[in-house]
């Protein structure tokens, strides 16, 4: 390995506090790489979905797909945790991310013909998230020993916030169709919510003390 590349990546364990003796950085690398990967499509995904459920059936409906959601893992998992008893990891990954690869084909293809799928796609990227994720660790669990975990889990785990980072910033900059950006969605929520109402609540949120939770709780980022 080059040595402008040993010391940037001592530089990075320094910084997460990994420890990587020579001939992990391979597998290292690999994991990085793989958890950068999924996050950063999860979370270019995770924006898409937004607007084509509230545009497709609105905030009711984003309720009854969370619903479900809820419901189809408690399904999902079991029958996962039986796979995963019974196949061998590496053929279970590939078999979990080609399920996923061609269902999101299904949903771009359906979508180009004029389906709705603002309700089914929400539902299916939280078990994509769930599982996915799952599945990750799971893996990484099993490649490496306890002491191994310990000092190579920080560096790896950094991937998946990079790529949560660069996954939203892609979406929010390019992927957005016309009249559906953020910026847009915000000045559509500005113009049909008076001001005086706005401050309104404001203020009766302040005096309440019971409302301080809930609005806490609206503010609080959901992970799915």
């Amino acid at each position: 390995m080059p040595k402008t590349l040993i010391r940037f990546g001592r530089s990075v364990e320094r910084l997460v506090g990994s420890d990587v003796h020579p001939g992990e950085w391979h597998l290292v690398l690999l994991f990085f790489l793989n958890l950068f990967l999924l996050l950063t499509a999860y979370y270019v995904l995770k924006v898409i979905r937004e607007p084509l459920i509230l545009m497709g059936g609105g905030a009711v409906s984003r309720s009854y797909a969370r619903g479900l959601q809820a419901g189809l893992l408690f399904a999902v998992i079991p029958a996962y945790s039986w796979l995963a008893n019974r196949v061998e990891p590496a053929r279970l990954v590939k078999w979990i991310y080609g399920v996923f690869v061609v269902c999101l084909v299904a949903f771009y293809a359906l979508g180009q013909v004029g389906v709705s799928i603002g309700f089914a796609f929400f539902v299916w990227l939280g078990i994509f998230s769930t599982l996915s994720i799952a599945q990750f660790w799971s893996l990484a669990n099993d490649i490496m020993t306890e002491s191994e975990g310990k000092r190579l889990f920080p560096i790896i785990a950094a991937g998946g916030t990079v790529g949560g980072i660069l996954g939203a910033q892609i979406t929010s900059s390019c992927c957005w169709p016309r009249g559906c950006s953020p910026r847009a969605w915000r000045s559509r929520t500005r113009a049909t919510v008076p001001a005086s109402a706005t401050a309104s609540g404001c203020r009766t949120v302040r005096r309440k003390r019971v409302t301080h939770g809930v609005a806490s709780r609206c503010w609080w980022p959901t992970s799915t």
